[in-house]
């Protein structure tokens, strides 16, 4: 059961990234900011899945420093 909770966990943090990119090429990086948070929230910042929200949220102007994690 744990396991098919960590798949789960995982296909929700592609899903946001997917939805995420979408929102950012569409030029409407407000609705974005939230599920690359959420993304984050997670997976944890220390996940490659968390590490790749967070340099979005930078690139979007949401964060100004890199997370030393």
């Amino acid at each position: 059961m744990q396991s098919k909770g960590k798949q789960t966990l995982q296909i929700l943090a592609e899903s946001n990234e997917r939805l995420a990119s979408m929102y950012i090429k569409n030029e409407k990086p407000e609705v974005a900011v939230p599920l690359l948070v959420e993304t984050i929230r997670i997976m944890s910042p220390n996940s490659p899945e968390g590490k790749e929200a967070y340099e979005r949220l930078i690139q979007l102007g949401f964060v100004e420093t890199k997370y030393r994690g």
